[in-house]
């Protein structure tokens, strides 16, 4: 069975579906009055942040550092740092 890919192996651009550390999550505040998360995904390869707009008092709940989720999404890039737009980040508490 092939290993699975990590963060910092996907070209900007491509889809992402993997297994990574939730390592850190900082509730902000956007100029529109919304919250939202600021998230950082680690793996052996490294760091990447994404960001979950108008996320409610459920999803801060939900995305809490030291999971391990299955992270889903689009590897970009953000005034030249690595960034992933994600769909969907779930799993257990590691």
């Amino acid at each position: 069975m092939a290993e699975e890919k990590q963060l910092m192996t996907f070209a900007v651009g491509e889809q992402m579906n993997l297994m990574a550390l939730l390592k850190s999550v900082t509730v902000r505040v956007a100029k529109n009055g919304k919250q939202y998360l600021d998230l950082t995904f680690e793996d052996r390869s490294g760091e990447i942040t994404g960001k979950f707009w108008d996320a409610s008092d459920d999803d801060v709940k939900r995305y809490q550092a030291g999971r391990v989720v299955r992270l889903t999404g689009k590897r970009e890039t953000y005034q030249g740092s690595p960034q992933v737009k994600f769909k969907f980040a779930t799993g257990q508490r590691r």
